[in-house]
């Protein structure tokens, strides 16, 4: 699921570290 990780990161930079 690394593309819903990368998605994130563009929208919430800080969710990149929760998941």
């Amino acid at each position: 699921m690394l593309y819903l990780i990368h998605l994130q990161s563009i929208l919430h930079p800080k969710m990149e570290i929760k998941i």
